[in-house]
């Protein structure tokens, strides 16, 4: 099967420094009479690799404009290895910021960005008996990393679900951190299918000419490097899931937008400790949209970052009405409905003529570029599970994704929902942030908001100070 555009967009995509690809950090702690070690989780992943056809294909590239999935047999067992963290050269100086990173974090920052062999399936797992990594126990730790052509931040969440087992199936749904909520009834309109077709396209069309809209001009230089070299470092926050959600509800916005103006917190301490925080600087942020017809996510929504505003309520404010519209939009286009896709085995667009992949591919190589001065950091939102996640002799005790940081972004910023809690990874370029700014101040920028004044309001069920535009709830 031929690659479809957007898995071949990834590959275009790619540098030698920044490989696109996807990763999830999940740590176990063992339980029960017959608790779950690294050898035998070896063998668990073995066994459930073999149900999924998915994982037993390759890519062979044709050509710089053509690539097509192959079978491949080659046991999965090579790809699923044991590892640990480095030990460090020479012990940290008292009071070193180092100290306050757990090992963990810096072992899946390195190996995340590490090649996948292009001559096997472009997964692969690896597995620290320490999940903590510093010699003190917790269990064994999973990094699985995918390239970003086989999965995205959503489908590889699947595929996690399809190695490790489902969670509980009696676990209510949590509320999630979606940048775009669906409506209650988003149902086809009756009518002719090209009439749907037609509304679907012409909304798709609104939101990728907003997105190019949104991109006109560059960034404010903010003092921050352009590439994201080859170390690469990354910070995780944690906080209860329900108090963000009831904030984000009772201010009429989405988790997503409270993420953001954190994020917009977080690169303001950044740029201030660097001496480039001019007043009024607005940064942008992109964010993944997934369209409708299934596939990966291929829209992309841009958040102006207020990081020169100093009022954290006025930056959600900012964030809150720039993405209100988008998400209009997007309902709007899955609200029309769209032609189901064609099957896999019939000619996609990958087998579209030469000429269109050659514009494309040009355009995405040299937009690597080009985005250098339009886009400073990438959210990515995901659902996890709702309740707790057992596995035969272990329990799942944390969820860290990391999504690609392409050469010229800065900041990748990854969000996912699991057991009540929100978890927010940062993964960062390592001379972005050598004084590790940014996950202390993000945390305190979650905090901000958590501490927003809320007042009651008799022309609306509620208001909050700054005040915002109203609309529907998450």
């Amino acid at each position: 099967m031929r690659l479809r555009i957007d898995e071949l967009a990834s590959l275009w995509m790619e540098t030698p420094t920044a490989p696109v690809q996807v990763s999830l950090l999940i740590t176990l702690e063992p339980v029960g009479p017959d608790p779950l070690t690294a050898e035998g989780l070896i063998g668990l992943l073995a066994a459930r690799v073999e149900h999924l056809p998915s994982l037993h294909r390759r890519i062979r590239r044709e050509g710089p404009y053509h690539a097509q999935w192959v079978p491949d047999s080659s046991p999965a067992t090579d790809r699923i290895l044991l590892d640990a963290p480095d030990a460090p050269d020479a012990p940290n100086a008292p009071g070193d910021l180092a100290d306050t990173v757990p090992a963990v974090w810096r072992w899946a920052a390195d190996r995340a960005v590490r090649p996948l062999p292009a001559d096997q399936p472009p997964w692969r797992v690896l597995i620290a008996r320490d999940g903590r990594g510093d010699g003190t126990g917790g269990g064994p730790a999973l990094l699985i990393t995918a390239h970003h052509a086989l999965v995205d931040g959503a489908k590889g969440l699947d595929l996690v679900r399809s190695l490790l087992g489902d969670p509980s199936p009696n676990t209510a749904p949590s509320p999630a951190p979606h940048a775009l909520p669906a409506p209650a009834a988003s149902f086809p309109r009756p009518g002719p299918p090209w009439r749907q077709r037609l509304r679907a396209r012409t909304a798709t069309a609104g939101c990728v000419l907003a997105a190019l809209t949104a991109l006109r001009g560059r960034e404010p230089d903010a003092g921050l490097p352009r590439t994201a070299g080859t170390g690469r470092c990354l910070d995780v926050v944690h906080r209860p899931l329900e108090p963000v959600h009831e904030i984000a509800r009772v201010l009429g916005v989405t988790i997503t937008d409270v993420v953001l103006a954190a994020v917009a917190s977080a690169l303001r301490d950044l740029c201030a400790t660097r001496g480039s925080l001019p007043p009024g600087l607005v940064l942008r942020a992109s964010v993944p949209i997934a369209q409708p017809g299934g596939g990966q996510a291929t829209g992309l929504m841009v958040v102006p970052l207020p990081v020169g505003e100093p009022d954290p309520g006025r930056r959600l404010a900012v964030v809150a009405s720039a993405t209100a519209p988008v998400r209009a939009r997007v309902r709007r286009a899955r609200s029309a409905g769209t032609s189901p896709p064609r099957p896999r085995s019939a000619p996609g667009p990958g087998a579209v003529p030469g000429l269109v992949p050659a514009l494309l591919r040009r355009g995405l190589v040299r937009s690597r570029k080009w985005g250098e001065t339009r886009v400073t950091a990438a959210v990515t939102t995901l659902r996890g599970p709702a309740g707790p996640w057992l596995l035969p002799g272990a329990r799942v005790t944390g969820i860290v994704p990391i999504a690609p940081l392409s050469d010229r972004v800065r900041v990748s910023v990854t969000m996912v929902s699991f057991d009540n809690t929100l978890t927010v990874a940062l993964h960062t370029g390592e001379g972005l942030d050598p004084r590790r700014v940014l996950g202390r101040a993000l945390g305190r920028g979650l905090d901000q908001m958590l501490d927003t004044p809320v007042e009651p309001d008799t022309d609306a069920g509620h208001s909050a100070r700054p005040p915002h535009p109203r609309r529907p709830s998450p």
